[in-house]
């Protein structure tokens, strides 16, 4: 089967020399009819990355479709790359590269986690795939600002890459500039009326900022709502950075000079959904991945889309009969990686840290908790 070609490689063709080809094809996009039903509206939308690629899914592929593109076109050999404990991007920067024979080197913070959740069975495959893993001791947002220096003392030579906490750098961000130009064509072939709300969460704040670098670029005035999923996480200061630094790596100028700015992407960024805190529920985000589930079978997760969707859910409520179709951008895995375990790890992981050695289990134990969130 012939690999799949974004949108983006057609109408930029230098970007398809920065790719590496990972992603299955384009991801659909899903008229909620049922839960606008449910909420008294009819143009509630969703654009379903849970399974972009066949190792994980999940927004990490687009961005590392790019990331690891740039550091096979540097002869690296290893990846070293940062993130609190079971992060979805470094068990997805894992499998991938483990896929063109690339190492991987870890430095997770930890975080409260259920044994047996998402984190555990993220932070097993991420063992399983041969990853060194390193528990440091300071908060995630410290080794986010330190990850450069962290990055510098383990590089020997030239063959060892960094990308940094989420993949949220400039080149990664391309993938989700290409989700831009994903969804533009699928809007021109009639597929889903264009938005005029996108919802995503916010952690790295890369998914944010590929998007509004992509919608620049076509000059789709679309609103970009970015939902911060912990008080720790990109600002909307940060996300316009780096978006502005994406569009330059593709070549752009940021904003585009001679662009109107009512032909321009709007972009904001809510802090009032996350709680206590990473990976803690809230009554809203509960309430709305099952609601999702209920109403659509869509699985979402408390950590991320959960408390994005639930911020979602209030802006219709809000907006009623207002402004125009809202579009969630589901960004949760959809793939099941247990089945990347060996039986023997499997088996045990809904109980305890089953597969992992015991300096790791050691680092781990007084962040566990039983329950699932």
């Amino acid at each position: 089967m012939r690999d799949f070609v974004p949108a983006i490689c057609r109408d930029l063709p230098r970007v398809s020399e920065l790719r590496l080809p990972l992603l299955s094809g384009e991801t659909p996009v899903i008229h909620l009819s049922r839960l606008a039903s449910r909420l008294g509206r009819s143009d509630l939308w969703l654009k379903n990355d849970a399974a972009t690629g066949k190792l994980c899914g999940g927004g990490k592929v687009r961005k590392l479709e790019f990331l690891l593109g740039a550091a096979r076109s540097r002869q690296a050999s290893e990846i070293v790359t940062f993130g609190g404990v079971g992060s979805n991007h470094a068990v997805a920067t894992c499998l991938y590269a483990r896929s063109i024979g690339m190492n991987v080197r870890l430095f997770l913070s930890p975080h409260p986690l259920s044994a047996g959740g998402i984190a555990m069975t993220n932070l097993q495959v991420s063992h399983a795939c041969g990853a060194r893993i390193s528990i440091v001791t300071y908060p995630h947002r410290v080794l986010r600002e330190r990850g450069w220096q962290v990055a510098g003392r383990v590089r020997r030579d030239g063959t060892t890459v960094s990308i940094p906490s989420g993949g949220s750098s400039p080149v990664g961000c391309i993938g989700y500039a290409a989700a831009a130009f994903e969804l533009c064509a699928q809007i021109a072939r009639g597929q889903v009326p264009r938005p005029a709300t996108i919802f995503v969460p916010v952690g790295s704040g890369g998914v944010l900022a590929g998007l509004h670098a992509g919608f620049a670029i076509l000059e789709s005035p679309i609103e970009l709502v970015g939902v911060r999923i912990a008080r720790t996480c990109a600002t909307a200061r940060v996300v316009a950075n780096l978006s502005a630094r994406t569009m330059r790596a593709l070549g752009f100028t940021a904003p585009p000079a001679s662009v109107h700015p009512r032909a321009l992407p709007t972009m904001r960024v809510m802090s009032g959904f996350y709680g206590v805190g990473y990976a803690r529920p809230t009554p809203a985000s509960r309430h709305a991945v099952q609601l999702l589930e209920e109403t659509e079978g869509i699985q979402l997760e408390n950590t991320y889309t959960g408390k994005a969707m639930a911020a979602a859910l209030e802006y219709q409520g809000r907006k009623r009969g207002r402004r125009g179709p809202i579009l969630f951008w589901n960004t949760a895995n959809g793939v099941d990686l247990r089945r990347h375990l060996p039986i023997s790890d499997s088996e045990h992981g809904d109980h305890d840290c089953g597969g992992l050695p015991p300096r790791i289990r050691s680092r781990l134990r007084r962040w566990i908790h039983p329950l699932h969130g």
